[in-house]
């Protein structure tokens, strides 16, 4: 095989080296998507292989990768929406790639606390009925 084209089992070892989160949770690293159900889940090359092929400094480099532009390093997870806006484009998508792949787990967290922040204390104090209610859950008069 060609270390330049697309391989038969990248999707299977990409799902054998990458469990997931709680072994079945993926996110897309380009838009933060939740990503369940491993038949849609599309396994994106973040630098697409045609890139690859064409670019001398990137050739170099996979092919002293064991699989070439099938390697797990090259691999991600994403939603078919992203992969397709993606598509041959490097640039900023390719360090959501690999940015995204590690990092959009604890991004979305952090955007999950900021929005009931936001909530709690910029939504929360126009509602004078809400601050009654949350007074007496917390038992205070």
């Amino acid at each position: 095989m060609n270390k330049l084209e697309r391989g038969a089992d990248y999707r299977y070892r990409y799902f054998k080296a990458n469990k997931g989160l709680f072994g079945f949770l993926y996110f897309c690293p380009y838009c933060g998507k939740f990503l369940w159900n491993k038949k849609k889940i599309e396994i994106d090359h973040i630098h697409a292989i045609k890139k690859v092929q064409y670019n001398r400094r990137l050739r170099k480099r996979y092919y002293r990768s064991d699989h070439g532009v099938n390697d797990l390093s090259n691999l991600t997870a994403s939603c078919s929406r992203c992969n397709r806006q993606k598509g041959r484009k490097g640039g900023i998508w390719v360090f959501y790639g690999h940015f995204g792949k590690y990092f959009m787990p604890i991004i979305r967290k952090i955007m999950q606390l900021g929005v009931i922040f936001l909530f709690w204390f910029f939504v929360l104090p126009l509602i004078p009925e809400a601050w009654e209610f949350i007074s007496t859950i917390l038992g205070r008069q």
